[in-house]
């Protein structure tokens, strides 16, 4: 029996829809409900080919609202959108983001994670702060008296515990109830103004060891500081209750880009290595030089692939043409196996990976296959522009992944829909982070919101940007 629906349930829904639109939300049904355990891991193209694919209504389509969870309509992964920042004002976000793809975001069983928050407080001054989020539903657990440039880093065993640095201390902060944590000094290093892990480094997977940079102020007219050493720190444990730091890498003179720690290494990139040029170079963690990996310093994460070897993977995006490690890997993810020093060049195909893409890439600590790209159009890509840096070309504003074993596999997991906006040349970027074992994937967006301000009813920052969860 048909029904019709009466003038005043017409008009309720009416009113319904425009306070939806008013309060920033999309209005769209894709993002109705949550998808069930079965539709999740089940992939729909993801492994398919490796043709150009532009998302259906690029121009016009919505993310899902906070907390609800679509799957990509080409490659069939579940993506969940953990936080919004369409309503910025006093007390509301501009801006949520994992913040770098080399860092792990999760806690140790997986239950938070950590995000930078851009905005305002609640009397609408500036607040740039750590949250931890619950890391199923994206709501706000704590919001920590600290920011991204402390570089917060997850215990490995204690979901509760995270390390960062403060000037020239390292300390330790500790999860408690409703909200509250406590932190408290493990070690001042006197001999430095300040210390930093470049933003782009992480805790050693063993849970034992962070890579330092000391730095000290100089004596010119305008002090500032410069980079001095580079050097291992072992935490306290039961046996060695005080902590340890281990010898020092002088670096004077340099231009130090990242610096990266495995259970038995240290990869540094320099910009500039005392007037030699670019490179990326291997220690052990005495800082003894290993190995010149290659005559440039792009982006790249330290991992481990399915064979336990501790491994370093980059692109050739950048590399000069002559670099003997790079010459038989064009347009290709390398992977250096750092104790066997080999160099896997890991292939996508036909065609390859177009570097007018740029990129950014997560490695797993935890044995795994896979190693995961993000990458990103310097422009707006559109198939009808004739500029070819902004034609829509394979592996386009993409979530993928590629076998570590240089089988050429690649899976596609999801379209990113970030785009550049005005200003922005960087919070809009997606920079793929994964968990320690790559299970889950962490990536940020805008969505192309600013260009969508009429269908979305939504006002946002010239630098806003969320982030989103997939489950490969």
């Amino acid at each position: 029996m048909s029904r019709k629906l009466s003038v005043s349930k017409l008009g309720l829904l009416v009113v319904l829809t425009c306070l939806a639109r008013m309060s920033g939300m999309p209005t769209d049904n894709s993002n109705a409900r949550e998808i069930s355990q079965y539709d999740r891991v089940k992939g729909g193209r993801s492994g398919q080919d490796n043709a150009a694919h532009l998302p259906p209504d690029y121009p016009n389509c919505l993310p899902p609202r906070k907390g609800a969870t679509r799957r990509d309509p080409i490659y069939g992964r579940a993506i969940k959108r953990l936080t919004d920042s369409t309503k910025p004002g006093p007390g509301e976000p501009q801006s949520m983001t994992a913040e770098y793809a080399t860092q792990n975001h999760f806690n140790a069983d997986e239950t938070a994670i950590f995000v930078t928050y851009s905005g305002h407080d609640a009397q609408g001054f500036n607040k740039s702060v750590v949250q931890i989020l619950d890391a199923g539903s994206g709501d706000l657990l704590y919001d920590l008296p600290i920011a991204i440039n402390n570089e917060p880093m997850w215990d490995c065993s204690d979901p509760n515990v995270l390390y960062f640095h403060a000037g020239n201390a390292l300390r330790k902060m500790v999860l408690g109830p409703e909200g509250t944590s406590t932190n408290s000094l493990i070690h001042t290093f006197v001999e430095y103004t300040s210390i930093s892990s470049t933003g782009e480094s992480d805790i050693s997977p063993d849970g034992k060891k962070i890579i330092f940079v000391g730095r000290v102020r100089t004596r010119e007219k305008r002090a500032r500081e410069r980079d001095r050493d580079v050097f291992v720190y072992t935490l306290p444990d039961r046996a060695n209750p005080e902590g340890k730091k281990g010898p020092v890498l002088d670096i004077a003179g340099s231009a130090l880009d990242k610096a990266q720690i495995t259970n038995h290494f240290v990869v540094l990139g320099f910009n500039d290595f005392r007037c030699m040029g670019a490179r990326t170079s291997l220690y052990d963690h005495k800082m003894n030089l290993l190995w010149e990996m290659g005559r440039y310093s792009g982006h790249g994460d330290a991992g481990m692939d399915s064979e336990r070897n501790e491994v370093y993977y980059t692109s050739s995006a950048d590399a000069p043409v002559d670099d003997r490690n790079y010459q038989h890997c064009v347009n290709s993810i390398l992977k250096f196996d750092l104790a066997h020093g080999s160099v896997t060049c890991l292939e996508t195909g036909d065609p390859a990976f177009d570097w007018s893409l740029a990129n950014h890439i997560a490695a797993p600590d935890q044995p795994s296959p896979w190693v995961y790209v993000s990458t990103h159009a310097p422009c707006d890509p559109d198939p009808g522009r004739t500029d070819p840096s902004c034609q829509w070309k394979p592996y386009t504003n993409e979530i993928l992944r590629i076998r570590s074993d240089g089988s050429g596999k690649i899976e596609r997991l999801a379209h990113h829909h970030s785009r550049p906006h005005g200003r922005d040349s960087y919070a809009w970027q997606p920079r793929v982070s994964v968990n320690r074992n790559g299970t889950k994937v962490l990536f940020n967006s805008n969505y192309g919101l600013h260009h969508k301000r009429t269908s979305c009813h939504c006002k946002v920052s010239e630098e806003y940007t969320d982030v989103y969860l997939v489950i490969p």
